[in-house]
């Protein structure tokens, strides 16, 4: 018998117990992450356009936490010490997450969706994704899907796609910058915030960045409780503004320094993200 969602839960809940008793302490606090986004993501809110079930974000949570473990290892911001243990709690992660769908069952489920949403043209793209992606998550990438469902409808003409995206763009604009007097709060540093992302075609593609000066400053804020919230709060203005969120994917938000960018891309951010 396969493993129900909730036990996933239950038994991320006795990893995290087994790996504190035992002194793992990396493997500790990415559990304990992972956990506490479930618990905090799976209460009903009012603003979300998506609500999904414990069951679901467990299942959410899990692929998040791989993708963002894996960048982490893959950008050498993992002290070498703990990349042994960084690895087995990726495949830990891995472990609790069903199998992935075959491209055939990927391609009935897209035709499911897109006769239920009614939806016509690439515009609307996000209005198939809200249907379709709660049924998917954990068993498939995003970007693949959305690739699927952009294949298959017609393009929108080019001047609704422009004026989507001057919209969108405003959107970002408005609530990042909203954002960065609780990011300099929480940092005790200046903050500044930057997005990219082509936002016309594919709102899922935006990726939104917090600027401190320092990468002591960076590593002290993700560090603490209070950056979770904060990106739950950008999240939060974004939907009641009316941007899709639910094509948001992976770590689409983050916090990064101007002497990385200095160092490695010579100030340019574009080369650095690159």
């Amino acid at each position: 018998m396969s493993e129900r969602p909730t036990d996933r839960y239950e038994r991320l809940r006795d990893e995290l117990h087994r790996s504190r008793a035992a002194g793992s302490a990396v493997r500790a606090e990415l559990l304990a992450r992972c956990l506490d986004t479930i618990d905090l993501l799976a209460r009903p809110q009012a603003w979300r356009a998506e609500n999904l079930s414990r069951e679901q974000e467990t299942l959410r949570q899990l692929s998040v936490s791989v993708e963002g473990a894996r960048h982490h290892l893959d950008r050498g911001l993992v002290p070498a010490h703990d990349i042994p243990e960084v690895l087995e709690t990726i495949e830990l992660l891995r472990s609790l997450l069903p199998p992935p769908l075959s491209s055939a069952e990927l391609d009935a489920a897209v035709e499911q969706a897109l006769a239920e949403s009614g939806v016509t043209e690439r515009a609307a793209l996000d209005a198939v994704m809200s249907v379709l992606w709660p049924r998917l998550v954990g068993r498939a990438d995003y970007e693949d899907v959305s690739q699927r469902v952009w294949r298959r409808l017609p393009a929108s003409s080019p001047k609704r796609s422009r004026a989507r995206a001057r919209r969108l763009e405003a959107m970002v604009v408005a609530a990042r910058q909203a954002l960065e007097p609780e990011v300099t709060k929480a940092a005790g540093a200046p903050a500044r915030s930057l997005h990219f992302g082509s936002l016309g075609d594919s709102p899922g593609s935006l990726a939104v960045a917090f600027v401190l000066p320092r990468r002591a400053q960076v590593e002290a804020l993700k560090a603490s409780p209070e950056w979770s919230a904060l990106t739950l709060r950008l999240k939060q203005r974004l939907a009641e503004a009316g941007y899709p969120v639910t094509a948001l994917r992976g770590q689409w938000v983050d916090v990064h320094s101007q002497e990385d960018c200095d160092a490695q891309a010579d100030g340019n951010w574009y080369r650095y993200f690159k």
